[in-house]
C-alpha cells in the first residue's frame, strides 16, 4: 500500500511541525517505512510544474479554477493532443507502428 500525504500550513514553522509529526507517527508503525518526500516549499513546482506531485492539475480551458496556491492552469497541450503545450505549439502527433516482418 502507498499512502501520500500532503501538509499545507500558515507558516514555514507550522509546516516544519507537521511534517515532523507525520514522520514519527509513520516511524512508529511497525512494517511501514518513508520512502520518499518531496519539498516544493511556498514557490517550488515539480518537473510537470504543478505545486504537489499527487492532485490534480487544472487544465486551461476547462473551466476550473486553481486553489490558492496552486499557480496558473497547465495548457491543455501537456494532456491532450493537438492543443497547444506549455511551449506555445501543439506536440508531435505520434504516427502508426510499422511492424517489420
Amino acid at each position: 500500500m502507498h499512502i501520500a500525504v500532503t501538509v499545507y500550513a500558515a507558516s514555514e514553522d507550522d509546516w516544519r511541525a507537521e511534517v515532523a509529526a507525520y514522520e514519527k507517527e509513520l516511524g512508529e508503525v511497525p512494517g511501514v517505512r518513508l520512502l520518499s518526500h518531496q519539498d516544493f516549499a511556498a514557490d517550488g513546482f515539480n518537473v510537470f510544474g504543478h505545486r504537489d506531485g499527487f492532485s490534480r492539475p487544472v487544465i486551461e480551458g476547462s473551466g476550473a479554477e486553481p486553489l490558492p496556491g496552486d499557480g496558473r492552469p497547465i495548457k491543455a497541450g501537456e494532456f491532450l493532443l493537438g492543443y497547444p503545450s506549455e511551449t506555445g505549439v501543439p506536440l508531435p502527433v505520434p504516427g502508426p507502428v510499422r511492424r517489420l516482418p
